[in-house]
């Protein structure tokens, strides 16, 4: 028997062999070949009624499909010389006894009332009988009857051709069923697995058009399944990120392999998420395109973290950096305070001799000014490295700025205006008031040099707030900077800005954007801001002025270092000649110092390092009425140096001589000491007046 015409009909049976063996084995391979390979229900019932029409020479047939376990009987196709539309009808047997049956295991012919009851959906003339033909599944799983309306016996050949087609189209339905059920489970546990992903999914043809949205795409964007489905396409990406999702949209093809794409969304008004895209074609076994798949993962939190580790190394990189310079600066401060004391010295001591001519002890001054001058720079980059003596207090900040208010004005030029603006009842702060006056002049001048011929406006005001890690993350600060209550001082000018590029660099050391600039105002701003656990935030736009903010912490319950102004007094009897032990290791800064010494009647030992000076000492030290001591030296620092001549003789005065500030070496001594500290470069007068005092 060959395949339906497209018109529907089957076409005659082909000749059927001659012996019964032959004919049931020719009838076996046809029904398998014709309703095997059908994977629609409503295509099989067709054929399989048609084929049992032509089996059977039956112009009318019906097929009820029949379930054991409700106890019903579907009417699901019927045919009378062509297939009927006669829609599903299902008849329960408590209500319809005569279709019980339908329900009989064997092929049985139906008459008197159960045949009109069920030849009520048929048409036509009544048949002479109606043969009932069981549909029955592997294990005796009655699926159905299929009722041929004969007008004439069959023949025994005719009956077993029916039986093999009623068992062929059994297992054809079962197969079906359980084709059915299992794309059914595949299709739910997909749906649930699908749906129950932490990633948005999403089915598109070509055209844009939406096939299929999973619940975690409707939940992202707070939309129900019908607002997607048959609708194009659409993310309302951020304006900064649209020109390369269209790019990637745009680059769409069924025969790309994948496209992806990092960019922020906005699935409600004013919110915005990260998201990784990831677009696909979705091909059959064949090859053949069918839709694309978009599946997009939320990496907001992922991509802030990645920001905040990024700021973090960042700001580690920069402290890095930072602490580098910072001992590159102390490191050449000190070095050049060394120098400085050697030239400020003997200025000093040329100032005194008699006999010079007054030409000459003008140029002397003029260099001493110069020099003093460059301790002035030296003493910036000790502030920049944190190593410039700070004495902390509870400080006002209105009042602090308030001090000096005048001067400020006084000093700027007539086209630039000054003015202030104070909060109320603001907190003291715990800072050293020199070094925030010190700050704000830096930043005013900075607000200056801004302006051009035409001058401009300054504005200084005050202010409390709290400021969380957040805030502190984009400003300039030490990483460590604790998060908290702070009072602040804004400058803000209505100069020519900074370069966006610029500003990253604008604390470092020894850069200017000037070019008569040394770079280290700014610089050496931060270094105090910082030594005062406090933060700078910089806007600043080209043409739109410049806002500098510092922000000190609150003053705290502090215990005060003791300040070590006098020492140990010297004990014996007043005189004004004394044997002095100089400790110093450069060559021409220790030559300055005897013979100032000297110069002044006392007597004077040098020593060129802290293990010499020691070593001097230990030989005769009742001899000594003071010492004067460098701090950095070879072989011994004075440090340890000083503490081994104090187990000797504790009440001796000693006064140290450093290049580097007060508050970076008193650590190294116990409270009280030493008698007094003399930072380099220092003035002959400030060196004798150190002495007498310790001295008595």
């Amino acid at each position: 028997m060959n395949q339906p015409t497209p018109d529907g009909q089957s076409p005659a049976l082909p000749q059927l062999p001659e012996s019964d063996t032959d004919e049931n084995l020719f009838v076996l391979n046809f029904a398998t070949r014709l309703l095997l390979g059908i994977n629609h229900r409503d295509e099989l019932l067709r054929v399989a009624i048609e084929t049992f029409a032509d089996f059977g020479h039956s112009e009318r047939l019906t097929f009820y499909a029949l379930s054991e376990q409700k106890q019903t009987a579907t009417l699901e196709a019927a045919w009378y010389r062509r297939p009927l539309d006669i829609g599903k009808q299902t008849f329960a047997l408590s209500e319809n006894p005569p279709f019980k049956a339908l329900f009989n295991k064997t092929p049985q012919t139906l008459h008197g009332h159960i045949e009109n009851e069920i030849l009520k959906p048929g048409a036509g003339s009544a048949p002479c009988a109606i043969l009932a033909f069981p549909v029955i599944a592997e294990g005796g799983k009655m699926v159905g009857s299929m009722l041929l309306h004969l007008d004439h016996p069959l023949s025994f050949g005719e009956w077993q051709h029916l039986r093999v087609l009623a068992s062929v189209f059994a297992i054809a339905i079962e197969n079906l069923r359980l084709i059915h059920f299992t794309t059914r489970s595949t299709e739910a546990r997909y749906r649930a697995i699908v749906d129950n992903s932490i990633d948005l999914i999403c089915r598109f043809v070509a055209d844009g058009s939406i096939t299929f949205v999973n619940e975690t795409f409707c939940r992202f964007f707070d939309q129900p399944e019908s607002r997607f489905l048959q609708k194009p396409f659409h993310l309302e990406t951020c304006e900064t990120d649209r020109d390369s999702f269209n790019e990637v949209w745009a680059s769409l093809s069924p025969d790309m392999a994948s496209r992806e794409i990092r960019c922020r969304v906005l699935p409600t008004p004013g919110s915005e998420r990260w998201m990784h895209w990831v677009f696909r074609p979705v091909l059959d076994d064949d090859g053949t395109f069918i839709e694309y798949q978009a599946v997009g993962r939320d990496i907001t939190l992922s991509m802030r973290a990645e920001e905040e580790r990024r700021a973090i190394e960042s700001k580690m990189v920069e402290a890095q950096k930072l602490e580098s310079l910072g001992i590159l600066a102390g490191g050449v401060a000190h070095d050049f305070n060394n120098l400085l004391a050697t030239v400020l010295g003997n200025i000093d001591l040329s100032l005194e001799m008699p006999g010079v001519p007054e030409s000459v002890l003008e140029c002397l001054r003029e260099a001493k000014t110069a020099t003093i001058t460059a301790s002035k720079l030296s003493q910036q980059m000790l502030t920049y490295a944190g190593h410039q003596i700070m004495r902390p207090k509870p400080v006002n900040l209105n009042e602090a700025l308030q001090s000096l208010q005048h001067l400020w004005e006084s000093n700027l030029p007539s086209n630039v205006s000054l003015s202030f603006s104070f909060a109320d009842d603001l907190p003291d702060i715990h800072a050293d008031t020199a070094q925030v006056h010190q700050v704000l002049l830096n930043i005013i001048s900075n607000a200056e040099e801004s302006f051009d011929e035409n001058g401009g406006t300054i504005k200084v005001s005050t202010g409390y707030t709290t400021l969380t890690k957040d805030d502190l993350q984009p400003m300039k600060c030490d990483p460590g900077t604790p998060a908290g209550p702070f009072v602040y001082v804004t400058v803000a000018d209505t100069g020519c800005g900074i370069a966006p590029d610029m500003l990253p660099q604008i604390f470092e050391p020894f850069y200017s954007s000037k070019f008569i600039g040394r770079g280290l105002g700014l610089a050496a701003a931060y270094g105090i801001v910082r030594a005062h656990d406090g933060a700078i935030r910089l806007e600043s736009q080209p043409g739109a002025g410049t806002r500098f903010t510092v922000y000190f912490p609150l003053s705290r319950a502090q215990t005060p270092r003791t300040q070590s102004s006098a020492g140990g007094q010297h004990v014996g009897a007043p005189k004004t000649q004394y044997h002095i032990l100089v400790v110093e290791d450069e060559p021409a800064v220790r030559k300055v110092l005897e013979y100032v010494l000297t110069r002044a009647s006392h007597t004077v030992d040098v020593a060129i390092d802290g293990l010499d000076g020691l070593e001097q000492f230990q030989a005769n030290p009742q001899i000594y009425d003071a010492v004067l001591m460098d701090i950095k030296m070879p072989r011994m620092n004075g440090d340890k140096a000083f503490h081994e001549i104090k187990k000797i003789r504790p009440e001796l005065p000693i006064i140290v001589l450093t290049g580097y500030a007060e508050e970076s070496v008193i650590a190294s001594f116990h409270p009280g000491e030493p008698a007094a500290f003399l930072q380099k470069p220092f003035e002959v007068q400030h060196l004798l007046s150190a002495l007498k005092h310790v001295l008595g």
